[in-house]
């Protein structure tokens, strides 16, 4: 059984739980210097996550026996909820805490849950997820990162891109070839790949924002022992496939972290600083906006408390964050005008441009827009697959 530290005791109703939820948001220093300093942002966000650990506040819908408080979802939905009205401090963990976290505990051995899961829920290990590669992108399976089997273990080779926080995160859920005699979705597998191993080179790449978010990795000949295969061999494509999922579902119930509409304030406060509320064209933008957000919180609220495994309709909340992003974010900029352009470095013009920038990688990241159509025509609306592809 695994040995963890003593949590606090947590009442088991709604109300004491949300009382100690706001008791201990209320306790934490909230400032927004980290959004201009990527590698602050992860520093913050691994603090914040080990204080929430410690308040018993975090893995409530994961066992005991791996970390997890065992309460249930209904417990993590009312977190969420209480949450919304503090600013974002955990984002850089997003893609550990709502992809790897569970998909380690969906496909992983019991050995690996105790191992991995308890230092993703206390912060101590910043996860990130290694599928896209420069020839790989919308089209994964095509992928040609090999993982080759040798004495007690496997040597992998190959190359990674846009990878988020990879240059700063201590793993990875790594996708590799390991049959290439078989169709390009079967001969796939994963690993858990700890990126401290040697030949394991890591370059960060800026973005718009001129901050490195992601990161560029490569693999030279990098040992991994036979524990780190995640599942059956060849099953990684089902279970990227799975990861993929949680990680459309985890942007589905994002809008519960960021409160209902976070886009439509921020273009309304825009809007009243501009003297912009009373033309006509943006009051009907801004309306817009929050219909679209509201429906979107709405959809993320209800899966959340139905709990269960989120299935297709993921791409359906994936697609309309994309979309509304880019409707804010061509909203920001026509409410602001030049101001939008014309900004000094280290002000709060930089900060708003930081965040509209941003956007833009909704409609890139876990599938293009592109993709959740193909995804919602087929899956949902159960229409014949595209003859061309």
């Amino acid at each position: 059984m695994l040995e963890v530290d003593p949590l606090p005791h947590i009442a088991q109703g709604e109300s004491e739980f949300r009382w100690a939820c706001r008791d201990f948001l209320s306790t934490q220093t909230f400032n927004d210097d980290h959004i201009l300093d990527a590698d602050r942002a992860v520093s913050v966000a691994r603090d914040f996550q080990r204080q929430r650990y410690g308040a018993g506040l975090a893995g409530l819908e994961y066992p005991v026996e791996f970390g997890g408080r065992g309460m249930g979802d209904q417990y993590e939905l009312w977190w969420q909820e209480e949450a919304a009205a503090f600013p974002r401090m955990d984002e850089p963990l997003d893609v550990g805490m709502g992809m790897c976290l569970p998909t380690v505990y969906m496909f992983g051995s019991v050995e690996q849950k105790r191992t991995f899961i308890p230092s993703l829920l206390r912060g101590d290990a910043l996860w990130c997820q290694l599928f896209s590669e420069p020839e790989a992108g919308s089209d994964l399976a095509s992928l040609r990162t090999t993982a080759e089997p040798t004495d007690q273990g496997w040597l992998i080779n190959g190359e990674k891109i846009w990878t988020t926080f990879g240059h700063r995160a201590d793993m990875g859920l790594l996708l590799a070839r390991t049959d290439a005699k078989v169709g390009k979705h079967q001969g796939l597998s994963m690993f858990l790949l700890d990126l401290s191993s040697d030949g394991v080179w890591r370059q960060p790449l800026p973005d718009l924002s001129r901050q490195s978010r992601f990161s560029q990795i490569r693999l030279d000949d990098v040992f991994v022992e036979d524990t780190a295969l995640l599942g059956e061999l060849n099953q990684g494509w089902q279970q990227a496939s799975m990861t993929l999922v949680f990680e459309r579902y985890f942007v589905r119930t994002a809008v519960m972290r960021e409160g209902r509409t976070p886009r439509f304030d921020q273009a309304l406060r825009d809007a009243r600083q501009q003297n912009r509320t009373y033309d006509p064209l943006v009051r009907s933008r801004l309306v817009d906006l929050y219909i679209r957000e509201t429906l979107l919180a709405i959809g993320g609220e209800r899966d959340l408390a139905s709990g269960g495994n989120p299935g297709p309709h993921g791409s359906l909340a994936k697609l309309s964050t994309s979309l509304i992003c880019s409707d804010y974010r061509n909203l920001a900029f026509h409410i602001l005008g030049a101001d939008a352009i014309a900004w000094r470095p280290g002000t709060s013009g930089e900060q708003w441009l930081t965040k509209v920038l941003t956007t833009i990688q909704y409609g890139i990241g876990g599938g293009t827009n592109e993709i959740q159509r193909n995804i919602i025509a087929e899956r949902i609306l159960s229409l014949p697959r595209d003859s061309r592809r």
